[in-house]
């Protein structure tokens, strides 16, 4: 029933502990652009589905966009810098060599963030866009989740059961 599903369900423990009131329920959507079509959003932002997470009183709750898509031509690439790491313990690293590298990247996360940011209803959503790839890593943008002043210790009650219901389905659990 709504709100649906909950696509990404964090629950810090300290010890082996369960930290409830920390939870944080995270709406993934994601985005598919093209070179031709850089202008792409989701389909829904995801906020509809985040109000109704707050409103069930979750202590936390995010709006995330995985963006994915095809290279750039090479033309279209733009300059960069890149350095190698010399010695990890002094961090010193070699000059820095100008390259040409695809940077729709980063252009696509920063037209993302903006768009989360510019349509977001309430300030207590936590916002992040991100590239998803395998070969190169891309920095993300986002905003911290604020803790949700509806959080209801029956939801959180609800958390803990499925928890440990299904503690074998979570990531680095303690519990198993």
């Amino acid at each position: 029933s709504f709100p649906g599903d909950i696509d990404l369900l964090i629950i810090p423990f300290e010890a082996d502990e369960l930290v409830l009131s920390m939870a944080l329920a995270i709406e993934l959507k994601v985005v598919r652009a093209t070179f031709k079509r850089q202008d792409k959003s989701p389909n829904q932002y995801g906020f509809s589905q985040a109000n109704a997470l707050l409103n069930c009183g979750l202590p936390y709750v995010a709006v995330a966009h995985l963006i994915v898509s095809d290279d750039s031509p090479e033309e279209n690439w733009e300059d960069a810098f890149i350095t190698s790491v010399i010695n990890t313990r002094r961090g010193t690293c070699s000059g820095p060599q100008q390259i040409k590298n695809d940077q729709m990247p980063a252009h696509l996360i920063g037209r993302s963030f903006g768009r989360l940011v510019a349509n977001c209803p309430k300030k207590s959503i936590g916002l992040l866009a991100t590239y998803v790839s395998d070969n190169n890593l891309w920095f993300p943008q986002g905003k911290r989740a604020l803790f949700n002043t509806k959080t209801s210790i029956r939801t959180m009650d609800a958390v803990a059961d499925y928890y440990y219901a299904n503690a074998t389905g979570f990531f680095e659990t303690k519990r198993y």
